[in-house]
């Protein structure tokens, strides 16, 4: 890892060694040069790059191609950002139209951007569209519930029967009859409370989209109770799964949120 600083260009404002998680940037005092220490310890998280005010450092693992200026006039307005937050909800009134790949790669975009620890970026987003294979995941769900029953608290055990019940007159217990999920995966120690981020973002991505997006409680349950490589199998990824998300195009929208 190689950083420096131009100190020709540095005006010495510090917002490096202010930002910089792994305190690689040091500034003994106010307007005194910076220094690099220990430049092997840094994450590239970009942080310092981002906040330079004048281009003066260098990072050998941070092209300058890829830096975009931020355009802060762009950006919704706290009360547009809280409409957002109040508007998402878990619509499951969704149709067969198939949701456009462009959506899709914008909500994957979204959840790569979520923080994770120490900038591990160990998450990945699997999407899943193939009929077969969702089936396969509704039927493994029911089938883990059944095979493990004893585990279940008497609630849970009928709760699980009604479900099959309804599977079996052709209903879609599990997916509410939603043609895409999406898997949020990693095998980092941190690992779920990054997926979980990641799947934040993607949801109110999704829900700017127009896209409908429920959290898959129950598969999730299932993943935690089956073999590891039972999972694997099922859902074709090798990573621990901490997040699944059901999403499509919904039949109508919310006229209004409730107050929690």
């Amino acid at each position: 890892m190689e950083i420096s600083i131009n100190n020709e260009t540095c005006i010495r404002c510090g917002h490096c060694a202010v930002v910089c998680p792994a305190h690689i940037f040091q500034q003994p005092g106010k307007r005194e040069p910076v220094s690099v220490v220990n430049p092997q310890t840094c994450i590239v998280c970009g942080h310092c790059v981002d906040a330079c005010p004048t281009d003066s450092i260098s990072h050998s693992a941070i092209s300058l191609d890829t830096l975009h200026d931020i355009n802060y006039d762009n950006l919704p307005s706290p009360e547009q950002l809280m409409e957002l937050i109040h508007a998402r909800r878990s619509n499951r009134s969704m149709t067969d139209r198939p949701v456009p790949q462009e959506a899709i790669d914008m909500m994957t975009e979204a959840a790569l951007y979520a923080p994770t620890a120490a900038n591990n970026r160990g998450v990945e987003v699997v999407t899943i569209t193939d009929r077969e294979q969702t089936d396969r995941i509704i039927r493994f769900t029911l089938d883990t519930f059944s095979a493990n029953a004893d585990a279940l608290s008497p609630v849970m055990r009928k709760v699980v029967a009604h479900l099959r019940d309804y599977y079996e007159q052709g209903g879609d217990p599990i997916l509410r009859n939603a043609k895409s999920l999406m898997l949020f995966t990693s095998d980092h120690p941190f690992g779920a409370a990054d997926a979980n981020l990641a799947y934040q973002n993607a949801s109110l991505m999704a829900q700017s989209l127009g896209v409908s997006q429920v959290y898959m409680g129950y598969v999730c349950s299932a993943i935690r109770m089956a073999d590891p490589a039972r999972v694997a199998e099922v859902f074709g990824t090798q990573h621990p799964i901490h997040a699944v998300m059901a999403f499509g195009l919904p039949a109508f929208r919310y006229k209004r949120y409730t107050e929690r």
